[in-house]
């Protein structure tokens, strides 16, 4: 009887199961007081959960690319992805499929649940691939690039991720970073 690996053994104890609109409202408020635990991102509301489009950009099958990981009937995390287009930038060259949010309750943290979310999410959506946009299948993510981040920068990059550019707000700079498949 082998000794179960880290992603079996939480694939077992937990659900994964694709986010629908229905799941976002009745676990908003665990997810938006998880995705507030990161520093320097405005707070999260259950509007913005349920949009499929931000400002000009289409979140194109955002449910397609969407996960939320249960214990029994509790919210575990939570891993959002939609296609976004490419744009006449450095940032984001190409069409990608772009993980849009990240994030795990308090209860939950410090278990290897961060990792298993992005695992399966790419294993998921490297079979499903493009559903709206066309080109070679690439996955996206930004996150911040301070010291205080440095896990989970490490963690994108531990997945093949490579750094392309960098993108500037007012309070914080981030790291854009693609997966060719």
């Amino acid at each position: 009887n082998k000794r179960m690996n880290k992603k079996e053994l939480i694939g077992k104890k937990y659900k994964f199961i694709s986010m629908t609109p229905d799941l976002a409202q009745k676990y908003a408020s665990d997810i938006c007081e998880s995705l507030d635990q990161i520093p320097g991102v405005d707070s999260h509301t259950e509007k913005q959960l349920l949009q499929e489009k931000s400002g000009d950009r289409v979140l194109h099958k955002k449910w397609d690319h969407s996960f939320i990981l249960l214990d029994g009937e509790n919210f575990v995390g939570i891993i959002m992805g939609y296609e976004r287009e490419a744009e006449d930038n450095d940032q984001y060259p190409y069409n990608s499929i772009y993980i849009s949010d990240l994030a795990v309750s308090k209860d939950y943290q410090r278990r290897g649940i961060g990792k298993f979310l992005v695992e399966v999410w790419l294993d998921k959506n490297k079979s499903v691939g493009f559903l709206d946009l066309d080109g070679k299948l690439r996955f996206s993510v930004q996150t911040n690039l301070a010291d205080w981040n440095e896990h989970v920068q490490r963690l994108y990059e531990s997945f093949g991720f490579k750094k392309i550019a960098e993108k500037a707000y007012g309070n914080r700079t981030d790291n854009v970073y693609f997966l060719e498949v």
